[in-house]
């Protein structure tokens, strides 16, 4: 298209064809600018969070032994970095094919996001160890959240802006809000359930190791539940609510998942032993050893 044909579709005042805001309404412009902001917000963020976990991330995959959560733990982290890096590529970059790059992003959520969860599967595990019933309970409601994330590809939809290169949401389908849904339900049962666990067996505790253990995974919990909960609520309050704009629906999505991560991440590195909380299981050491000095395992 030539460059008279172009702007000839530009509001009266604009000569600018490359500049893709010219070809929105004012209203939704400065949704669109915003929801920019926030994305680039949300990932330099949580770029700061890796480089600053750095050498704890470097004694976790050269120092320790590799396990099952030390592979989600990665899952995690690469998974999360491809959702929010390719989601903000997506509002900020010149895209050559919109949709395929939506689609893209929506499977690294679904890597992201479950992975991020499968973390407190294990807490759950570890804390529950001897009652397996309780973490077959915990593993079907995270196949729930690894079910709804499958959602996401399927229901989210981009286009080009005009005649330039840069893209907008066209459609996010309500069923993608599953996912926040079950994640939120998740996230909630698991802390309620470590929590209760926790303050259960506090009550004439003995052991000082095993009161580090409980003291920081409920202190984790605590922070990773009041931190993504709010933003959980406002992800899903968007996506449940036709007048909102499309641009709109997904905008607190990024720093969900990028918070969701951090927050997630970061416990699992608190130094409890040589291992660290990654290598969680060593939780049965520690109550072998109470055993052994005459202290009641529950």
């Amino acid at each position: 298209m030539s460059l008279s044909n172009t702007t000839s579709l530009l509001p009266p005042g604009v000569v600018n064809p490359t500049t893709p805001l010219a070809f929105l309404p004012q209203s939704i412009a400065d949704q669109y600018e915003a929801s920019r902001y926030i994305y680039i917000g949300a990932v330099a963020a949580w770029i700061w969070d890796v480089l600053s976990s750095l050498p704890q991330d470097y004694e976790i995959y050269f120092k320790s032994r590799w396990t099952i959560p030390t592979v989600t733990y990665l899952l995690s982290r690469l998974g999360t970095f491809g959702f929010i890096f390719s989601s903000t590529m997506f509002q900020v970059a010149q895209v050559a094919d919109c949709q395929a790059l939506m689609i893209g992003l929506g499977w690294c959520y679904v890597l992201a996001v479950p992975s991020t969860s499968l973390l407190f599967l294990f807490r759950v595990r570890a804390v529950f160890y001897n009652e397996r019933w309780i973490t077959v309970v915990f593993f079907f409601l995270w196949l729930s959240t690894l079910a709804s994330a499958f959602t996401v590809p399927f229901a989210i939809g981009g286009a080009h802006i005009a005649t330039t290169k840069y893209c907008i949401d066209t459609a996010i389908k309500s069923y993608a809000s599953a996912a926040p849904i079950t994640n939120t339900a998740y996230s909630s049962l698991v802390f309620i359930a470590i929590s209760v666990r926790i303050v259960a067996n506090s009550h004439g505790q003995s052991s000082r190791a095993r009161s580090s253990v409980s003291r920081a995974l409920l202190q984790g919990g605590q922070l990773y539940y009041l931190a993504t909960v709010g933003l959980n609520i406002i992800t899903i309050t968007l996506l449940l609510t036709p007048s909102v704009p499309a641009v709109l629906h997904a905008m607190f999505t990024i720093p969900n998942v990028a918070l969701e991560n951090t927050m997630a991440c970061h416990p699992s590195k608190w130094k409890l032993g040589p291992s660290g909380l990654l290598d969680i299981y060593h939780m049965r050491k520690i109550r072998q050893c109470s055993c052994t000095n005459g202290t009641r395992a529950t």
